[in-house]
């Protein structure tokens, strides 16, 4: 009689502890980890040197494996923006935010395109959250100065103004803006102090001096007698 074969068992592999089991799993999380970093780092490259199609298809790539990827979703929408898509680009901003919370550039980029559309209600609620986060960055008062000058609020654009220059008092573009509006306010003389500080400052600007030649002229004009 032929022999019965015997069947071959098949060894069954030993169970992963829980252990290795998280060991191997934060092993693959560290390289996702690292993918994901060097792509946002390749995209952002792209982004600095004006590639935006580029740059906006690897953060898309980012979101397909990680879709509350907070920098991804906040780069992506700051992308958009440049590219003259602002309203595309404030819900992918205001995604980041809802990731995280506590990052004051998502607030700054958000409220810079929420200004872009003209919505300077939230444009001003935006720059205060902003605020709450980083108090004493006189460009958080600055942004809040332009805010209340798009709601025509000039009262409060100077104050915002003012504080952004006890924060900083070589805040250059503060001390333009200031100046503007105490112009606009019939507060000429002051608004003269202010355009040449920002000219003392920095001797190139452009604006300053147009606008200190402007209201010199004015003066001029105003006090030749008729």
């Amino acid at each position: 009689m032929a022999q019965s074969k015997k069947k071959k068992k098949k060894k069954k592999g030993k169970a992963k502890s829980p252990e290795k089991r998280r060991s191997l799993l934060l092993r693959k999380s560290s390289a996702a980890g690292r993918q994901v970093s060097d792509i946002l780092a390749a995209a952002t490259r792209h982004h600095q040197s004006g590639r935006l199609k580029q740059a906006v298809d690897m953060y898309r790539s980012v979101l397909e494996q990680f879709p509350d990827h907070s920098d991804a979703l906040h780069l992506l929408g700051v992308a958009y923006s440049q590219a003259g898509k602002p309203a595309v680009a404030v819900d992918y901003i205001q995604k980041a935010i809802e990731v995280n919370a506590g990052v004051p550039i998502f607030y700054h980029n958000l409220g810079k395109t929420f200004m872009a559309l003209g919505q300077f209600d939230d444009a001003s609620a935006t720059y205060q959250s902003a605020a709450e986060l980083e108090p004493l960055n006189p460009k958080v008062h600055y942004n809040l100065g332009n805010a209340s000058i798009g709601l025509g609020d000039f009262e409060t654009a100077a104050d915002h103004f003012r504080e952004a220059l006890r924060l900083n008092p070589g805040f250059v573009e503060a001390h333009n803006n200031l100046g503007a509006v105490l112009q606009k306010q019939g507060n000429c003389q002051e608004a003269l102090g202010h355009y040449r500080e920002a000219l003392r400052i920095d001797p190139g600007n452009e604006e300053a001096r147009d606008n200190l030649t402007k209201v010199l002229e004015k003066q001029a004009t105003d006090s030749t007698p008729l």
